[in-house]
């Protein structure tokens, strides 16, 4: 299978991120062999198939391997006096080895993601459509944030517009939704004043904070290129968290309580930046002519 490397990377990434990393809190057993036997896997699966989806075999293959290398080439981005925090705190977060639901939420969001666009394709439209959405509502159970992968699949609905689909994936993810508000409440707090100053924060510990601002905005036009339902789905899922957490004042860059907040968005993150390439021109259609779409 394609992603059977992927796989195997995976697990030595997250060994040595294990390896070089101190005071953590690290995941319970059966934490981490969820992480890494099952929701890594479907995560990697997912973005192979999103990728080849959007701009062909090339694409799907690059999104696959950031999904699994992005959060460890992070570490040479951030400044040398923040590289600890980082390791620390969010790279354990990101490759599924730290004790939370952010791996998780990231991981079952992005299996929602596929699995809505899937059904919008017609492909098995129904049983998609309700694995969409338990995808979606588990992920809301793992962490509240990973509800949010439901503002880019609403996106993508509006756009194409299935009816039938549509009420099966709200009907899928409404219970797992509803079980988090009561578990962990769903509250909206941001401010323009935290907003500018964890951009402020970005620069002062990153490399650029623009670069970062700039990425996102430039893959989801590249994803539209390819496909307008899919760049909508990943650009609305990322947006919103840049929304919601981006202007939160309850996070803080140098604390990496910023970037760790982040992490259930990472995968869409990946897939955009894997859909660069589709804005060269003619560039997507040759690399669809290296291997077919999904």
């Amino acid at each position: 299978m394609a992603a059977a490397p992927f796989v195997a990377l995976q697990w030595l990434v997250a060994a040595g991120a294990a390896t070089v990393a101190d005071g953590y809190d690290e995941a319970a057993w059966w934490l981490l062999a969820l992480n890494q036997l099952v929701l890594a896997p479907a995560a990697i699966v997912a973005a192979l198939w999103l990728g080849t989806t959007v701009g062909g075999r090339a694409i799907g293959l690059l999104s696959a391997l950031l999904v699994v290398v992005l959060p460890t080439l992070g570490v040479l981005y951030a400044l040398s006096r923040f590289r600890d925090t980082y390791v620390d705190r969010v790279l354990t977060e990101a490759v599924g080895i730290g004790n939370g639901g952010r791996f998780a939420a990231g991981a079952l969001s992005l299996l929602a993601a596929a699995l809505a666009l899937a059904a919008l394709r017609g492909e098995r439209p129904r049983a998609a459509a309700i694995a969409s959405g338990l995808a979606a509502g588990v992920a809301a159970l793992a962490h509240p944030s990973g509800a949010l992968v439901l503002v880019g699949i609403a996106l993508a609905i509006a756009v194409v517009w299935r009816p039938v689909e549509a009420g099966l994936l709200a009907l899928g993810a409404l219970p797992g939704v509803v079980l988090a508000a009561g578990v962990h409440g769903l509250g909206l707090d941001v401010t323009w004043e935290a907003f500018t100053s964890s951009l402020t924060g970005l620069r002062e510990y990153l490399w650029s904070n623009r670069l970062l601002q700039w990425l996102p905005l430039a893959g989801a036009v590249a994803a539209v290129r390819g496909s307008l339902p899919a760049g909508l789905l990943l650009g609305g899922w990322f947006g919103a968290f840049a929304l919601v957490y981006g202007a939160s004042p309850n996070v803080s860059v140098d604390n990496g309580s910023y970037l760790v907040a982040f992490v259930p968005a990472l995968p869409a993150f990946c897939v955009l930046v894997a859909c660069l390439p589709l804005l060269v021109p003619t560039l997507p259609q040759r690399l669809r002519r290296l291997g077919p779409a999904a």
